[in-house]
């Protein structure tokens, strides 16, 4: 019998890429190892400015040698230096499959470059027995090509190296599985880029300081840059700061920002920033807040206007407004403030419910503590609950210029108003990303009147929708369900799930509005062995229970499959076949960030 061997060399391989011919490696390795063995060819490659540039390319092939056990699949994590080289292309060396597991029927995933499962600089593949005529013997043969190309030169004097590692990944990502699907045991064998050339660039630092009271963007450190680059800073100052000016190696340069230093040397920069606190007058309601459940009606209460902050008051005017069928006015006093009684203007309207007030001081006031300029008295006529609504309010100086304040209302209730979220239950603590999650939450009303509110469903504090609860009464609770279409959630993490009722205004209790409770981990599609990642491990384990069904398949009441395996069942149709095959091999490579 001849055998006929085809041998690629590595200028042929250079010669087929730029022509962009697909490479196909078969016969026998020029590199062979001793089984069990995954190794990559050629085990060196070197070159020089005289024989290579950016942009040029070149290939490596991955081989492998068994003779301890029959293949069932293999995969291959292959990684290399990213900022030297850019993975082109790559394939399985006798498509659709590798030339050693030929004549089998299987299900190949790959390569694929740069993947979010291992990262930049990497190279993925794998490829699985998928048929039932097994002839799968010990041999040596081609697994996969990958197609390189060179993006950095280093400067004279220097090297740049590369391993293309299998060892790295072994036995995580690089493995060989025999038909029992055990790892079968092998040495791997890496190979070595070499690329000798130039002198490295100059550099200088940049030391980026602050005073208290903000931070810089980057952030305050030291930095390195190469000659020539500019670096925009810019400062931002915290509440009650602001920021004031940059001083660059000891000089004031201006308070522009973002500022731009170029690096012609090292430099130091320093943000300085000032204490410049907000001031403001008020003048507000105190209490804010009157809410006794025992306030029966006849009770009476009375309330202040007070000021604050304020300089240089000459006239005070405000109108403060309130529910008539919960409360009447029945008595206004002036104050008297710093020793005065303004002259004194007043309107009591118990039919439209307003008070109305203008204070005029002979003596300007100014006051930088909380002063009370009139004590409004309520009595109370129903139950329920009465905002207290000051407004059109008016501080002006002796010239009649207004001066700027804030205006702050208050609040009466004889209602206890407390919802409360007592569970949340999800239907299920893992799902494919696209899988609807049905999330229980039960809600409460511990408080004494109906109540209408509005619940929140979230994940991670993300918002999955809102329902509305109608007259419920008091000390009765509801469950209500949301649905989480996990379709636009990033896999790979546990999301929390939490329901909030909507605070009600001025509501006794709010610290049970909220409810956290449990977590679901969203798995990518295909990840069956819920390690993060979709690789050649979890198309072994769909193929294996390739052709099985679950239970009530034929029936209701019927056994499921010897090899069923409900976590293989990607579709969720109660079997396994070629669709949840493709699913998985459609999400090959995909992974968690590490």
């Amino acid at each position: 019998m001849k055998l006929r061997i085809q041998i690629i060399t590595l200028a042929t391989i250079l010669l087929m890429s730029m022509m962009n011919i697909n490479i196909t490696m078969a016969g026998v390795p020029s590199e062979s190892h001793n089984a069990d063995a995954m190794w990559v060819e050629p085990s060196s490659i070197t070159f020089t400015p005289a024989n290579a540039t950016v942009g040029q390319k070149f290939n490596v092939t991955v081989w492998l040698n068994i003779t301890s056990a029959n293949v069932f699949s293999h995969s291959i994590g292959l990684r290399y230096n990213r900022t030297q080289l850019k993975g082109v292309r790559g394939g399985f060396t006798s498509p659709p499959g590798s030339e050693f597991m030929k004549p089998n029927a299987t299900t190949p995933a790959g390569p694929i470059i740069d993947t979010s499962y291992l990262g930049n600089g990497t190279v993925l593949a794998t490829e699985t027995f998928s048929g039932e005529d097994f002839r799968g013997v010990p041999r040596v043969g081609s697994l996969i090509w990958v197609e390189f190309q060179i993006i950095a030169i280093p400067p004279e004097g220097q090297v740049y190296t590369s391993k293309f590692d299998i060892t790295r990944d072994y036995p995580s990502d690089t493995w060989v599985m025999d038909t029992n699907l055990n790892l079968i045991s092998i040495a791997t064998h890496d190979a070595e880029y070499k690329f000798i050339g130039g002198a490295a660039p100059v550099t200088y630092t940049l030391t980026i300081t602050a005073t208290t009271g903000g931070t810089t963007n980057p952030l305050p450190s030291t930095y390195t840059y190469p000659s020539g680059t500019p670096v925009s800073v810019t400062a931002t100052p915290d509440v009650d700061y602001s920021f004031d000016h940059w001083e660059l190696d000891g000089t004031n340069i201006g308070s522009a920002v973002p500022v731009t230093v170029t690096m012609d040397e090292d430099h130091t920069l320093h943000a300085v920033f000032i204490y410049s606190p907000a001031v403001g007058a008020r003048i507000y309601v105190d209490p804010p807040e009157i809410i006794d459940p025992t306030m029966l009606p006849s009770s009476t209460f009375a309330i202040n206007i007070t000021i604050d902050d304020v300089a240089d008051l000459k006239i005070c005017e405000f109108n403060l407004t309130y529910i008539t069928t919960i409360l009447s006015c029945y008595g206004i006093t002036i104050r008297r403030v710093q020793g005065q009684f303004p002259s004194a203007k007043m309107t009591a309207d118990d039919e439209a419910g307003f008070v109305w007030v203008r204070l005029n001081y002979s003596t300007p006031v100014t006051t930088s503590i909380p002063t009370p300029i009139a004590t409004i008295e309520f009595h109370v006529e129903a139950l329920g609950a009465s905002p207290l609504d000051l407004h059109d309010t008016k501080l002006l100086d002796p010239e009649g210029n207004p001066i700027a304040h804030q205006a702050s209302d208050g609040y009466f209730a004889t209602l206890i108003r407390d919802i409360a979220i007592t569970n949340v239950v999800p239907d299920k603590n893992w799902v494919y990303e696209g899988q609807i999650v049905k999330i229980n939450v039960t809600a409460k009303n511990e408080g004494n009147n109906n109540e209408t509110f509005k619940v929140s469903a979230k994940y991670n504090g993300t918002l999955i929708g809102n329902i509305t609860v109608k007259d419920l009464p008091p000390g009765n609770e509801t469950t209500i369900t949301f649905a989480w279409n996990t379709t636009t959630v990033t896999p790979c993490h546990n999301y929390t799930i939490s329901a909030e009722a909507e605070i009600l205004p001025y509501e006794l209790d709010t610290s049970d509005n909220t409810y956290t409770d449990g977590a679901v981990k969203v798995r990518f599609v295909g990840d069956v062995n819920n390690d993060g990642r979709v690789d050649g491990l979890d198309i072994t384990i769909v193929c294996a229970a390739f052709a099985s069904y679950g239970p009530d398949f034929w029936y209701p009441g019927s056994p499921p499959h010897p090899r069923w395996n409900p976590d293989a069942d990607i579709n969720f149709d109660n079997r396994i076949d070629g669709v949840d095959v493709m699913i998985v091999c459609r999400n090959f490579g995909k992974a968690c960030p590490p």
